[in-house]
């Protein structure tokens, strides 16, 4: 709960810097932020580089060094240092939580709702394209949509829009069933 406020706050304030802006840079620079924290995000994907970044007995310096080494130009300095500062309170592993807090505010400034739909079977553009009608019609935002393949949900959709969940999965129906079957009293003779 603790590292969520934090991200929280710390994709808050460099939303407010970057909104802080000359008014018509404002959006590029959001945009460069977003593309920043998503670079530092994939840097920080690759163990060894996470590892050593945690590690207690790399000293800050060396730390910071090799941050500069890896993002080198790929990143603007503010975003280096953001990443800098964190490393030195032991919160790197938190920078993919501050990418995607930022990312929704940077949705939400630009009326973007972000949905998940998990199917048994790859969908077809079709099936997509109406799911992102179907969403945008309930939300009255722009959509964008990721598609996932999950077997294990049978047949069916789940939906996932914001923090809301929408299981219309054969498996959720299945299981509900069996609640139902289990629960249920047997009267009769025996």
């Amino acid at each position: 709960m603790a590292s969520s406020l934090r991200a929280k706050r710390y994709a808050q304030a460099i939303y407010e810097m970057a909104t802080a802006t000359e008014p018509r840079q404002v959006d590029k620079t959001l945009d460069a932020w977003a593309a920043d924290l998503r670079r530092i995000s994939e840097a920080l994907s690759g163990e060894e580089f996470r590892v050593f970044l945690k590690h207690a007995k790399v000293p800050f310096d060396k730390k910071v060094e090799v941050i500069h080494e890896a993002l080198g130009k790929r990143v603007n300095p503010l975003a280096r240092n953001m990443l800098c500062v964190m490393v030195s309170q032991g919160l790197s592993d938190m920078a993919y939580k501050v990418e995607s807090e930022f990312q929704g505010l940077l949705d939400a400034r630009k009326g973007v709702e972000r949905v998940a739909v998990y199917s048994a079977i790859p969908l077809r553009r079709q099936e997509r394209n109406r799911i992102s009608r179907f969403v945008e019609e309930m939300t009255s935002k722009k959509v964008e949509l990721e598609a996932h393949v999950d077997p294990a949900i049978i047949g069916g959709l789940v939906l996932r829009i914001g923090d809301k969940l929408l299981d219309g999965s054969t498996r959720t129906k299945l299981e509900g069933l069996r609640g139902e079957l289990e629960g249920a009293s047997i009267s009769g003779s025996a």
